[in-house]
Protein backbone atom coordinates (compact mmCIF):
# COMPACT_ATOMS: atom_id res chain seq x y z
CA UNK A 1 0.00 0.00 0.00
CA UNK A 2 1.25 3.49 -0.85
CA UNK A 3 1.46 5.46 2.39
CA UNK A 4 3.26 8.41 0.84
CA UNK A 5 -0.04 10.17 0.28
CA UNK A 6 0.92 10.88 -3.32
CA UNK A 7 -2.20 9.26 -4.72
CA UNK A 8 -5.81 9.48 -3.62
CA UNK A 9 -6.80 5.97 -2.59
CA UNK A 10 -10.11 6.43 -0.82
CA UNK A 11 -11.06 4.94 2.52
CA UNK A 12 -8.33 2.84 4.10
CA UNK A 13 -8.66 -0.49 5.85
CA UNK A 14 -8.94 -0.09 9.66
CA UNK A 15 -5.46 -1.47 10.46
CA UNK A 16 -3.70 0.52 7.79
CA UNK A 17 -5.38 3.84 8.65
CA UNK A 18 -3.83 3.81 12.12
CA UNK A 19 -0.42 2.98 10.66
CA UNK A 20 -0.72 5.70 8.02
CA UNK A 21 -1.73 8.33 10.54
CA UNK A 22 0.95 7.31 13.04
CA UNK A 23 3.67 7.54 10.37
CA UNK A 24 2.42 10.96 9.35
CA UNK A 25 2.11 12.17 12.95
CA UNK A 26 5.84 11.59 13.37
CA UNK A 27 6.46 14.18 10.64
CA UNK A 28 3.99 16.60 12.28
CA UNK A 29 5.90 16.23 15.55
CA UNK A 30 9.21 16.77 13.74
CA UNK A 31 7.87 20.03 12.29
CA UNK A 32 6.90 21.24 15.77
CA UNK A 33 10.54 21.07 16.87
CA UNK A 34 11.69 24.08 14.83
CA UNK A 35 9.49 25.78 12.22
CA UNK A 36 7.37 28.80 11.43
CA UNK A 37 3.70 28.70 10.45
CA UNK A 38 1.21 31.09 8.92
CA UNK A 39 -2.34 30.67 10.18
CA UNK A 40 -5.45 31.91 8.40
CA UNK A 41 -8.67 31.77 10.39
CA UNK A 42 -12.01 32.14 8.62
CA UNK A 43 -15.08 32.53 10.82
CA UNK A 44 -18.21 33.13 8.80
CA UNK A 45 -16.39 35.08 6.09
CA UNK A 46 -14.27 37.14 8.52
CA UNK A 47 -10.58 36.41 7.90
CA UNK A 48 -7.68 36.82 10.30
CA UNK A 49 -4.06 35.96 9.64
CA UNK A 50 -1.22 35.47 12.08
CA UNK A 51 2.27 34.00 12.19
CA UNK A 52 3.39 31.58 14.87
CA UNK A 53 6.67 30.00 15.87
CA UNK A 54 6.81 26.25 16.37
CA UNK A 55 9.49 25.41 18.90
CA UNK A 56 10.19 22.23 20.91
CA UNK A 57 6.58 21.03 20.54
CA UNK A 58 4.99 24.34 21.52
CA UNK A 59 3.08 26.84 19.42
CA UNK A 60 4.29 30.35 20.26
CA UNK A 61 2.33 33.50 19.47
CA UNK A 62 4.41 36.60 20.19
CA UNK A 63 6.90 34.23 21.89
CA UNK A 64 4.27 33.05 24.39
CA UNK A 65 2.87 29.49 24.36
CA UNK A 66 -0.70 29.34 23.02
CA UNK A 67 -2.55 26.09 23.76
CA UNK A 68 -5.20 26.71 21.09
CA UNK A 69 -3.43 28.34 18.13
CA UNK A 70 -3.51 26.13 15.06
CA UNK A 71 -6.06 23.68 16.46
CA UNK A 72 -5.59 20.03 15.47
CA UNK A 73 -3.19 21.03 12.70
CA UNK A 74 -0.45 21.80 15.23
CA UNK A 75 -1.49 19.37 17.99
CA UNK A 76 -0.47 15.75 17.35
CA UNK A 77 -2.08 14.66 20.64
CA UNK A 78 -5.48 15.84 19.34
CA UNK A 79 -4.93 13.96 16.09
CA UNK A 80 -4.09 10.82 18.08
CA UNK A 81 -7.23 11.35 20.15
CA UNK A 82 -9.30 11.54 16.94
CA UNK A 83 -7.79 8.19 15.95
CA UNK A 84 -8.57 6.68 19.37
CA UNK A 85 -12.19 7.91 19.10
CA UNK A 86 -12.54 6.17 15.71
CA UNK A 87 -12.67 9.15 13.37
CA UNK A 88 -12.72 8.23 9.67
CA UNK A 89 -9.23 8.38 8.14
CA UNK A 90 -8.38 8.28 4.44
CA UNK A 91 -5.47 9.12 2.16
CA UNK A 92 -5.87 12.10 -0.14
CA UNK A 93 -3.59 13.70 -2.71
CA UNK A 94 -0.38 14.56 -0.80
CA UNK A 95 -1.89 13.91 2.60
CA UNK A 96 -4.37 12.45 5.04
CA UNK A 97 -8.01 13.39 5.67
CA UNK A 98 -9.69 12.87 9.03
CA UNK A 99 -13.46 13.25 9.34
CA UNK A 100 -15.14 13.23 12.74
CA UNK A 101 -18.80 13.61 13.70
CA UNK A 102 -19.78 15.98 16.50
CA UNK A 103 -19.77 13.28 19.19
CA UNK A 104 -16.11 12.50 18.41
CA UNK A 105 -15.18 16.21 18.34
CA UNK A 106 -16.89 16.72 21.71
CA UNK A 107 -14.76 13.88 23.10
CA UNK A 108 -11.47 15.64 22.29
CA UNK A 109 -11.44 18.02 25.26
CA UNK A 110 -13.64 20.19 27.47
CA UNK A 111 -12.96 23.13 25.14
CA UNK A 112 -14.13 21.07 22.14
CA UNK A 113 -17.27 19.99 24.02
CA UNK A 114 -18.04 23.66 24.65
CA UNK A 115 -17.36 24.54 21.01
CA UNK A 116 -19.66 21.78 19.72
CA UNK A 117 -22.41 22.91 22.10
CA UNK A 118 -22.07 26.54 20.97
CA UNK A 119 -22.05 25.58 17.29
CA UNK A 120 -25.25 23.53 17.41
CA UNK A 121 -24.68 20.22 19.19
CA UNK A 122 -23.18 16.85 18.34
CA UNK A 123 -25.75 15.96 15.68
CA UNK A 124 -25.15 19.12 13.69
CA UNK A 125 -21.35 19.47 13.75
CA UNK A 126 -18.69 17.70 11.70
CA UNK A 127 -14.92 18.23 11.68
CA UNK A 128 -12.76 17.67 8.62
CA UNK A 129 -8.97 17.87 8.93
CA UNK A 130 -6.70 17.68 5.88
CA UNK A 131 -3.00 17.23 6.67
CA UNK A 132 -0.61 18.03 3.79
CA UNK A 133 2.87 16.62 3.21
CA UNK A 134 5.68 17.16 0.71
CA UNK A 135 7.53 13.87 0.69
CA UNK A 136 8.35 13.18 4.32
CA UNK A 137 7.81 16.77 5.49
CA UNK A 138 4.67 18.20 7.07
CA UNK A 139 3.48 21.33 5.27
CA UNK A 140 0.32 22.16 7.23
CA UNK A 141 -3.28 21.72 6.25
CA UNK A 142 -6.85 22.79 6.79
CA UNK A 143 -9.22 22.17 9.70
CA UNK A 144 -12.90 22.92 9.02
CA UNK A 145 -15.92 22.73 11.28
CA UNK A 146 -19.15 22.20 9.34
CA UNK A 147 -22.77 22.68 10.34
CA UNK A 148 -25.05 19.97 8.92
CA UNK A 149 -28.32 21.63 8.00
CA UNK A 150 -31.08 20.39 5.67
CA UNK A 151 -28.78 17.78 4.12
CA UNK A 152 -26.00 20.29 3.40
CA UNK A 153 -22.67 20.99 5.06
CA UNK A 154 -22.05 24.67 5.72
CA UNK A 155 -18.52 25.71 6.77
CA UNK A 156 -18.58 27.62 10.06
CA UNK A 157 -14.94 27.84 11.07
CA UNK A 158 -11.81 27.09 9.05
CA UNK A 159 -8.18 27.19 10.15
CA UNK A 160 -5.50 26.89 7.48
CA UNK A 161 -1.85 26.40 8.46
CA UNK A 162 1.19 26.66 6.21
CA UNK A 163 4.25 25.22 7.94
CA UNK A 164 7.77 26.21 6.90
CA UNK A 165 10.55 24.13 8.43
CA UNK A 166 13.62 26.03 9.51
CA UNK A 167 16.89 24.96 8.02
CA UNK A 168 19.47 23.50 10.33
CA UNK A 169 22.24 25.95 10.92
CA UNK A 170 25.60 25.00 9.49
CA UNK A 171 28.31 24.10 11.94
CA UNK A 172 30.86 26.75 12.69
CA UNK A 173 33.73 26.94 10.21
CA UNK A 174 36.10 27.63 13.06
CA UNK A 175 38.81 25.00 13.15
CA UNK A 176 40.91 25.95 16.16
CA UNK A 177 39.74 25.59 19.76
CA UNK A 178 38.52 28.72 21.48
CA UNK A 179 40.88 30.45 23.90
CA UNK A 180 39.80 30.63 27.48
Amino acid sequence: MDTSGSAAIGLLKPGSSAELLEARLATVEAALVDADASLLIDIGGHHEATSVRLWQGSVLVDWEPDMHAGGCLLRPFLLRRLLALHAQISAIQDGVRIIAPGRVVAGLSAAHTDLVDRLGGVRRIQLEVDLRFAGEKYRGGRETYFLAEHGRRLPLLRVTAEVRLRRARAASRRRSPARM
